[in-house]
């Protein structure tokens, strides 16, 4: 018998609050070193669950009493005031008075309205209007009602400002201890609201909805959208009986959640309006890539040519053999890539050796060692990344992953079920840490084994190696005398892997 559409989504929240839950035990306790913290002082009129994600952005005074004597002493040194508006707006809301004192103070005021209802349709629409009257700014939750407002308000500034994800607490479960990975939205006014949808998103869940194009347009197209609350439960299904489907729709719906609506790029947008001038959060990448094939250079150019969503630079470590300088940086020209330094090694040194000469060429915040002839997807950077940014780990990188055999066109995937938890080992070409760790650390003088070493270096140093999800990475093995690790191709067979299809992994694996 099929439930009913509200007993479905009531079943599908307790299940992702058991995921929840799950994902806090598997994952690093600490929120990221790597998240931005802007020196800026900004007093906050909100709730609580509003004020908490603001809060490690900047140097946050919660006015938890905006009615008592001291609330406006605590405007003192305030470089803004941002208000939320309360649903509804009562003649004596003890906020009002605030908002005058801090423009009589010459505070910058952003009034935010966080209510379900649009501009025009709210019953205290008349009271909005007076109390944005005194504000600087009015910043409303959706796209949709910023011209009801500006028309009302033609002198006063109007713009969108919807509620975030704080990353660090909205992990994905680890992919074998996964409780649910669906979630139905309904158009209500607590379960339908933007922040629900961001939070599943930055959770690794699917996501179902009745048509919203703001929320589609959000996450990149990847929610599930159907007319009608039964044709939405046969979506869910689908999802839930189809975990391949449903892990690629998750990955797409998270990246746009990471990249783009989470507190931190909330903090940016009011300090951007309020014309407050702020460093933006350095996520510079430097692709560091040994290679002793001149055959791969041009492969490896177009590899890093291609990442998008971050700054990167290319560290081309040549060991034994000259690189053509002139060719090869107006080949990356060409394609974009615009910085490119060329580390000549001599043959004889050991590939941990060759591999710390180019960490000492590197001036990106972060370095991704990358191997010469493997196919990485043009957000894998990014994805990387942004994962850094979710938990206190010291590396990332993928242990679940493709590996393409190229002899006999299959593809496998190895160790299923390490996605998005803390691991001891990630693959060698996936390794992405800040420069200076790496630099502090540094591999190994030796021929092989350069990556294992360098991780068991971080744990002993206290550090954490997280494995993030499996896409945009494929393991490319050829002859095995090619290869550092010369391991056959039917002994890779008889480990920890699954052939799951044959042919071009690309269409599959990069996303």
């Amino acid at each position: 018998m099929t439930p009913p559409a509200g007993d479905w989504a009531a079943r599908a929240r307790r299940l992702s609050s058991r995921a929840v839950r799950a994902a806090r035990r598997l994952a690093p306790s600490a929120p990221p070193a790597t998240r931005p913290r802007y020196a800026v002082r900004a007093a906050v009129l909100a709730v609580p669950s509003l004020a908490h994600g603001l809060r490690p952005h900047w140097d946050q005074v919660d006015l938890a009493d905006p009615g008592s004597p001291s609330a406006v002493d605590q405007l003192r040194d305030a470089d803004l005031l941002l208000a939320q508006l309360p649903d509804p707006v009562s003649p004596d809301w003890p906020g009002a008075p605030l908002l005058r004192a801090a423009r009589d103070r010459r505070v910058p005021v952003v009034l935010w309205d966080t209510a379900a209802a649009p501009a025009g349709e709210r019953p205290d629409h008349v009271a909005v209007l007076e109390l944005a009257a005194v504000a600087d700014h009015l910043a409303t939750v959706a796209t949709d009602r910023v011209p009801g407002y500006a028309a009302a308000l033609p002198g006063t500034p109007v713009w969108e400002l919807a509620p975030g994800v704080t990353p660090w607490e909205n992990l994905p479960v680890g992919m074998a201890g996964r409780a649910t990975s669906v979630v139905v939205l309904e158009d209500h006014p607590v379960t339908g609201t933007p922040d629900v949808a961001l939070r599943a998103a930055a959770r690794g869940t699917a996501l179902v909805s009745a048509p919203r194009p703001a929320l589609e347009q959000a996450l990149d197209g990847a929610v599930w959208t159907e007319g009608d609350p039964a044709a939405r439960l046969v979506a869910a299904r689908a999802l839930r009986r189809q975990p391949e489907l449903r892990d690629r729709q998750a990955h797409l719906a998270r990246r746009a959640a990471l990249s783009r609506h989470t507190w931190a790029h909330r903090v940016e947008t009011v300090l951007d309006r309020l014309g407050l001038a702020v460093t933006p959060p350095d996520r510079s990448v430097t692709a560091l890539v040994p290679t002793r094939r001149p055959d791969q250079v041009g492969h490896v150019v177009d590899t890093v040519a291609a990442q998008v969503g971050v700054p990167v630079e290319l560290v081309l470590v040549t060991h034994g053999f000259t690189a053509p300088g002139a060719e090869l940086r107006a080949r990356a020209a060409e394609r974009g890539l615009e910085h490119v330094t060329v580390v000549p090694a001599d043959a004889d040194l050991t590939l941990g050796a060759v591999l710390n000469l180019g960490t000492r060429a590197a001036s990106g915040r972060f370095t991704a060692k990358m191997d010469d002839d493997n196919l990485y997807g043009p957000h894998y950077l990014q994805d990387l990344v942004l994962e850094l940014g979710t938990t206190s780990a010291q590396v990332v990188g993928k242990w679940t992953h493709y590996v393409h055999l190229t002899g006999s066109d299959a593809v496998l995937l190895r160790f299923a079920g390490h996605e998005h938890r803390e691991v001891d080992l990630v693959q060698g070409g996936t390794i992405v840490m800040a420069t200076e760790d790496l630099r502090d650390l540094g591999f190994a003088d030796l021929p092989r084994r350069v990556d294992t070493t360098l991780l068991d270096r971080v744990r002993a140093d206290g550090g954490r190696v997280w494995s993030a999800d499996r896409y945009n990475f494929v393991s490319r093995r050829g002859d095995p005398g090619g290869h550092t690790w010369t391991v056959t191709d039917a002994e890779l067979l008889t480990r920890a892997s699954t052939v799951v299809f044959y042919g071009d992994p690309s269409r599959h694996a990069i996303l």
